[in-house]
């Protein structure tokens, strides 16, 4: 499930709408803010499902320590879309989100999202960390999503002049 900050929905660069596409089954909220949002309040308190917020930080553990813990109950993956300062107030928007386990991603491969600024080398855009999240649980489709998120950054970035296009390093499609 991703939950998007309403900002980042009107974005050109935004990935979430390709990602939706590839993936119907994808739960979205869109809002600026979490706080009195009765669907996740209800999703939070489930007993039957574990929550893990998908976000880097001090007490992130890699996302191989669930495949070694008793899986008693379902994991609902959370995945925050904006950018960094969108995702940080989302993530504080809601008291439990904050609170929730945290898992960082292993990328499948280095970030391939060249049209956007990064602040940290291992940043993943969220198609990336949904594709990264669907190949760590061997879930057929990873290397397909892959594809189609670089068939569309060579698109956006042969809408670019080419003294712009320049800059950026040269798509190799994933396999």
């Amino acid at each position: 499930m991703v939950l998007q900050d309403r900002r980042e929905a009107k974005a050109a660069k935004n990935t979430l709408p390709l990602l939706h596409a590839c993936l119907p089954q994808l739960t979205v909220w869109t809002d600026q803010e979490f706080s009195q949002h009765q669907p996740l309040d209800a999703l939070l308190n489930d007993s039957d499902i574990q929550c893990v917020l998908v976000y880097p930080g001090e007490t992130a553990q890699d996302l191989s320590a669930l495949a070694t813990q008793p899986e008693d109950r379902d994991y609902c993956f959370i995945l925050l879309d904006g950018t960094w300062r969108q995702s940080l107030h989302l993530l504080h928007s809601h008291p439990r989100l904050a609170m929730l386990p945290r898992v960082r991603l292993t990328p499948l491969r280095p970030p391939g999202y060249h049209i956007r600024k990064a602040r940290r080398p291992d940043s993943l855009s969220t198609f990336e960390a949904a594709a990264s999240l669907l190949a760590f649980w061997d879930r057929p489709g990873a290397n397909a999503l892959l594809r189609s998120f670089d068939r569309w950054i060579a698109d956006e970035l042969a809408r670019l002049p080419e003294s712009i296009r320049a800059r950026y390093p040269a798509i190799t499609p994933s396999e």
